[in-house]
């Protein structure tokens, strides 16, 4: 179980202010609409460093937005995918990959990035 903000999130689709105030809210909520009092629900601030363009921002935001899906796929990918190294195996062979240890490193990446997720590193 997550201690975060429930998904879905949004992006704003454009940057706010100028640098080094500006940037892009990221919302909590089903309804595009609130984006446009992202104090409401607002769960992330991307902010506009000075160099650093709209677009740059704007990409930082929808990344950000994208956490609770991604981490969503990453714990039911972990459910399913025992981590040893025969399983793993098995697991290549069937998907026809022919390194099973490529693929016992993006199971130990996914894990990784859970455990970052969770704050437990």
């Amino acid at each position: 179980m997550s201690k975060w903000t429930p998904g879905p999130w949004i992006a704003e689709q454009y940057c706010m202010g100028k640098p080094p105030d500006s940037g892009c809210a990221v919302v909590a909520s089903r309804d595009p609409a609130k984006i446009s009092n992202p104090s409401r629900g607002m769960v992330a601030w991307a902010t506009r460093a000075v160099g650093q363009t709209g677009a740059e921002v704007e990409a930082n935001a929808h990344l950000i937005a994208a956490a609770p899906e991604m981490a969503d796929a990453l714990m039911a990918l972990d459910a399913v995918i025992d981590f040893d190294p025969e399983m793993a195996e098995a697991l290549a062979a069937q998907l026809e990959i022919k390194d099973a240890t490529a693929l016992q490193a993006a199971c130990r990446m996914a894990r990784a990035a859970l455990a970052k997720a969770r704050g437990e590193t």
